[in-house]
């Protein structure tokens, strides 16, 4: 689907109902992926008539699926959040031929109450189930699949690594924030965080900048400070790194953050939302 490839998800669903609705020229959307939903629905109206209904058909099944793509993908602590509140024979019956992961989260919760995983018979109400529990996640763009840049990205990153990226974003805008501060202060910062973010601070303090920038990062980190429950460098330098993140993912989309949300553990994936969402 080149002609969506870059959306995320909300934005082909919108592209898609405008197209089949006829409505081509997009007049109407506003907001953050207005300008991306049109030059998508001006592409695929320009293809040829043969090309035009395979990018339909495509679409068209990507979005009636009744699993988002890349369930296997999602951190278990979402798929346990989901689940874990349901009856015991759907827990069963939804993991039916999913991928392995997911079932293993639902036997886990299964076999902690102590009940036998009598799955229902799977057909349409079983696929109904599922398209009404998994709703909830945004799929998560690959190279494959494709997906805003950005976030396609970040959630390239393996569990740990993308935990990492976090850390080590919130520790350069840490150094930035303090370009020109005392070698005490920058030291006592740098050994706060702890290796190897340590010599990540180091270097963005030593690094070439403007003005803008560090007055930037410094109300961001000072932001964060004050906020946080606890003093601690390490802390703040994620709590940065998660506001850093989903500044620039947000611009992609809701479902582009929430895809890379749901990449992390859902205590980091719920700050990283609310980063988003926040002014």
């Amino acid at each position: 689907m080149g002609e969506v490839a870059g959306l995320g998800a909300d934005e082909r669903g919108v592209v898609f109902g405008l197209w089949r609705a006829g409505s081509a020229d997009g007049v109407a959307l506003a907001g953050v992926g207005a300008e991306r939903c049109r030059a998508a629905l001006a592409a695929l109206v320009a293809l040829p008539d043969e090309a035009r209904v395979a990018e339909r058909d495509a679409l068209a099944a990507e979005l009636s699926n009744d699993i988002p793509a890349g369930l296997d993908r999602v951190h278990p602590g979402w798929i346990r959040r989901l689940l874990e509140d349901e009856p015991s024979a759907i827990v069963a019956a939804v993991a039916v031929g999913l991928p392995a992961e997911i079932g293993r989260v639902a036997d886990e919760i299964v076999s902690a109450r102590g009940d036998e995983a009598r799955a229902l018979p799977v057909g349409p109400a079983v696929a109904g189930l599922r398209r009404a529990l998994f709703s909830a996640l945004a799929p998560v763009p690959s190279s494959e699949s494709g997906g805003p840049a950005r976030a396609r990205a970040l959630c390239a990153l393996s569990f740990a690594g993308l935990v990492e990226e976090l850390e080590r974003r919130g520790a350069a805008t840490l150094g930035l924030a303090l370009v020109g501060a005392p070698d005490a202060v920058v030291a006592r910062a740098a050994a706060g965080v702890g290796a190897p973010l340590a010599g990540v601070v180091l270097a963005s303090a030593r690094s070439d900048s403007t003005a803008a920038s560090r007055a930037e990062a410094r109300a961001l980190v000072a932001d964060v400070a004050r906020a946080s429950a606890r003093q601690d460098s390490r802390v703040v330098a994620r709590e940065v790194g998660l506001r850093v993140v989903a500044r620039e993912v947000a611009a992609e989309g809701g479902a582009a953050l929430a895809a890379v949300a749901q990449r992390l553990p859902p205590a980091l994936g719920d700050l990283l939302l609310a980063s988003g969402a926040a002014p």
